[in-house]
């Protein structure tokens, strides 16, 4: 099934954790100059904000899923 099958709301929670990894990534690169760095907080880090990422993104994607739809119907 390729990513233009995917329903919006599997789509939403992809992208949701891309950013958010990228996010920690570049924000523990910066920050790593400034405090001491802990491998064991840098996976929590990572698998909470994944998480995270891919509730908002999912939730977001079946709201655009919807309005697009009802949208399409109307026609």
């Amino acid at each position: 099934m390729g990513w233009k099958r995917w329903p919006y709301w599997l789509k939403g929670g992809v992208i949701g954790i891309i950013f958010l990894l990228i996010t920690i990534i570049l924000l523990n690169l910066f920050l790593n100059q400034l405090f001491s760095f802990s491998y064991g907080r840098f996976i929590l880090e990572v698998l909470s904000y994944s998480s995270l990422g891919a509730l908002i993104g999912s939730f977001i994607g079946f709201l655009y899923g919807k309005i697009k739809n009802r949208n399409q119907a109307k026609r």
